[in-house]
């Protein structure tokens, strides 16, 4: 689980330099198509990751409150992320829209306070086995 929490930091992080920086974005919407192909590629090997970690820890009860943990960890970086992409979803402000980074910045605070009761029950299961 925290090598696919380690992979999709990496693309949440550039979609947030894509939302940030207006050249960044530029370039990225110039060569859109090879992008998308690089991102569903990063999240298929995310998913498989995912998959085979969550059937090994709902096997034990004291696994299932990392997977609970990790869920909504997921869910908070969920919410971040729309967020992010929202300008971009619209072709007429593609170019130059941005969400309020008031908003963007206590989002990633809750992606990180999940994170991290994540890492504490996950240190735990470790340490319970």
């Amino acid at each position: 689980l925290s090598i696919s929490i380690r992979e999709l930091v990496g693309v949440v992080a550039e979609y947030r330099q894509m939302h940030d920086n207006l050249l960044t974005r530029a370039k990225i919407g110039f060569t859109s198509r090879q992008h998308i192909k690089k991102i569903k590629a990063q999240f298929q090997s995310i998913q498989h990751e995912l998959i085979l970690a969550g059937s090994e820890l709902s096997l034990d009860p004291t696994g299932q409150s990392v997977m609970d943990a990790f869920v909504a960890y997921m869910e908070a970086q969920a919410r971040y992320i729309q967020e992010i992409i929202k300008p971009m979803q619209n072709p007429l402000i593609f170019p130059f829209g941005k969400t309020n980074r008031a908003v963007l910045n206590a989002l990633s605070n809750q992606a990180n306070e999940q994170l991290s009761v994540f890492e504490k029950v996950a240190q735990e299961f470790i340490q319970s086995a």
